[in-house]
């Protein structure tokens, strides 16, 4: 069973050059999504990775199936590891891949992106690739793309709990950040709490630290169980909520989670449902595929989900959620 992450896909006009039809502006987005899908299925398609360093390279990708303006694509990374034969060593080079599912259906520009290894279990490294190369192409004909994480308002314990036990997803580090104060007496937290809290505030004040951070790490194959301590860190969260403080949770797939930020959107998604869309034929249900009706589920479970905290622009022409 893999994970996905759920995004939108936002149009706008580009700078350089005018829309399609000055005069049909309503029809935009059907348009873009029409050109979009026929530009993805095209082999000369350039997908390029730029580094911080200003090096670019290229990402081969293959297109995998496409069924009723879906499209099932795979980027191909580029890794290295090195071995040692005899006294020599050598660098071995692979392309481990990774499927994005561009949902181009009117009225949806929908794009779900797989949480794996091959880039690190971070889909935004993927949504960079994506960014750079279908704006190239968009801009071309007048229209420009954003790729935005569809996200929910989770409360903090929620959140953890999803990620652990719906997704599989096992926590690495919590962070507990601290400002420095000169006292915490009027803190609404229990004594012993409140005395732990001070002990950490009077260790900054000595040595005239602006912050602190407390860090609980696990080891490297094991995983913080939150469930055996939840009571004092339920307290310690809470106190943390109340008066400002920083909490994070890094997860092994996930990433960072902090309190007060939002959610983001995931799905996990059956190989056997990929597997017959890429060589399956058609079911008897409405949609015809699985994968389709995977794409629907996940369209009406997100549908009051927020996207990120970028806002559209004035003349950005966006399909429904």
């Amino acid at each position: 069973m893999a994970t996905y992450s759920l995004y939108k896909l936002i149009f706008k006009t580009s700078s350089e050059q005018e829309l399609f039809d000055e005069n049909s502006k309503k029809k935009d987005v059907s348009k873009a999504l029409s050109y979009l899908y026929k530009t993805l299925q095209k082999k000369e398609l350039l997908f390029v990775h730029c580094k911080r360093s200003g090096d670019c390279e290229r990402i081969e990708h293959e297109v995998c199936a496409t069924h009723d303006k879906v499209v099932l694509l795979m980027l191909k990374n580029n890794k290295s590891t090195r071995y040692v034969e005899g006294r020599e060593g050598h660098d071995l080079k692979y392309h481990p891949g990774c499927y994005v599912i561009f949902d181009c259906r009117e009225g949806v520009a929908q794009l779900a992106i797989e949480r794996i290894a091959a880039f690190d279990n971070k889909p935004d490294k993927v949504c960079k690739i994506l960014d750079y190369t279908l704006n190239a192409t968009l801009r071309k004909v007048g229209l420009e793309v954003e790729i935005r994480p569809k996200m929910r308002e989770g409360d903090f314990w929620a959140a953890v709990d999803e990620q652990t036990k719906r997704f599989k997803d096992d926590i690495r580090r919590m962070s507990f950040e601290f400002p420095k104060k000169e006292s915490v007496n009027c803190i609404d937290a229990p004594r012993k709490l409140r005395e732990k809290l001070h002990v950490l505030q009077s260790i900054l004040s000595s040595v005239k630290a602006a912050k602190g951070v407390f860090h609980m790490e696990s080891e490297k194959k094991e995983a913080l169980d939150l469930d055996t301590m939840r009571q004092d860190v339920a307290q310690l969260v809470h106190l943390c909520l109340s008066n400002g403080y920083r909490v994070s949770v890094q997860f092994k797939h996930y990433g960072v989670f902090r309190v007060g930020e939002n959610v983001r959107a995931m799905s996990e998604l059956n190989e056997e449902i990929v597997d017959q869309f890429i060589y399956g034929e058609a079911t008897l249900l409405e949609s015809k595929w699985r994968l389709i009706d995977w794409l629907n589920e996940a369209r009406n479970r997100t549908s009051n989900y927020k996207l990120d905290d970028h806002e559209t622009a004035d003349n950005a022409a966006e399909a429904e959620n």
